[in-house]
């Protein structure tokens, strides 16, 4: 099998993608420091595009991520996905990161339609506001230009201490491997047994937004509605961007 490796950051990290995209013989973790990297087992490229949607999430503030994020949309390729990174991009940058800015854009023109490439190249310079209305956001996960916020999941009273069960730090260490199926059922189960532990519905959102997984959202959400469970407001409003989303046939 041939494959294109897709150089980032002048080159200190990288994607390696089977040509034509498809499957790939890859676990992956991301690491503070260092690339993808190949471990064990298999992973499709959507599995792979949703992890990265996750750590986009969790730590928007790390460029890595994004950049990796880009590059392996563009190299699927997926412009409508590239283009919703970028504008993620161009919003943790703010005002700075020009260089950045520019060299990504440069990157993804090829799978840009002009539109999407117009708008952003008129922000390089100035950067971008996630309240700002952006044409065409509905894959952006941070921006505020569609709907939702920037937070993405309306923050919950924070759990005291006593009140984070295993099965969160479970979650997160199945996350940390690339590991979103198990880590989501995991909080399903334990969201349904202690809904009162509203840290775990916040842990459970974030992977509902990041893979786009309406099907398994309306299953729980309507179980915790029955329930009369508290933070329905939250699952609410994640409903309609989820909706949102599959009705434009991007996820």
């Amino acid at each position: 099998m041939s494959m294109r490796v897709i150089e980032a950051l002048g080159g200190e990290h990288a994607i390696t993608v089977p040509a034509g995209a498809g499957h790939l013989e890859l676990a992956f973790s991301v690491h503070a420091t260092s690339a993808l990297h190949p471990e064990t087992g298999p992973a499709t490229l959507d599995a792979l595009r949703s992890f990265l949607c996750y750590q986009v999430t969790r730590t928007p503030q790390d460029l890595r991520v994004h950049v990796r994020r880009i590059l392996l949309l563009v190299s699927i390729p997926d412009g409508h996905g590239a283009h919703g990174a970028l504008l993620d991009l161009f919003i943790v940058l703010g005002t700075g990161g020009t260089a950045l800015r520019r060299r990504m854009l440069a990157a993804a023109r090829p799978v840009l339609t002009p539109e999407q490439y117009l708008f952003l190249a008129n922000r390089v310079e100035s950067g971008l506001d996630a309240r700002e209305p952006m044409p065409d956001a509905s894959t952006s996960l941070l921006g505020k230009g569609l709907l939702g916020s920037w937070c993405l999941v309306e923050r919950f009273e924070e759990a005291s201490p006593s009140d984070l069960a295993d099965p969160l730090r479970e979650a997160r260490d199945c996350l940390e491997h690339g590991q979103l199926d198990a880590a989501r059922l995991i909080l399903e189960k334990a969201v349904l047994e202690t809904p009162a532990r509203l840290e775990l519905h916040r842990e459970l959102l974030e992977i509902y937004r990041a893979t786009g997984d309406l099907e398994h959202f309306r299953g729980i959400f309507q179980r915790l509605t029955a329930m009369e469970a508290p933070g329905l407001e939250s699952w609410r409003k994640t409903e309609v961007r989820l909706a949102l989303r599959a009705s434009c046939g991007h996820d």
